[in-house]
């Protein structure tokens, strides 16, 4: 389990990367990628990875990445990568 933790962490700092450099997405998407951002994050600090799944921030995730696919393929892929590893810790 802590691996698949360090894993999430280490992608959702990718995807962080990747957001700041992605000028183009418009404040909505921004706000809400980082609003499901802190609450990851603040889940995680609590080691309560099953808080993520009750408020289906894996399923918020999958509906964002679907929003801006083909603008943004790289962001995509993240976001894809990140709900993979939710998926992988049971959320």
């Amino acid at each position: 389990m802590a691996e698949r933790l360090e894993r999430l962490k280490q992608l959702l700092t990718e995807l962080e990367a990747e957001l700041a450099k992605s000028p183009v997405l418009d404040a909505s998407t921004q706000a809400n990628l980082q609003k499901l951002r802190g609450e990851i994050d603040e889940a995680i600090a609590q080691a309560q990875p099953e808080a993520l799944g009750e408020s289906g921030l894996a399923k918020q995730l999958q509906s964002q990445m679907e929003a801006f696919e083909a603008a943004h393929p790289s962001l995509t892929n993240l976001i894809s990568q990140v709900t993979n590893a939710l998926g992988q810790l049971g959320i």
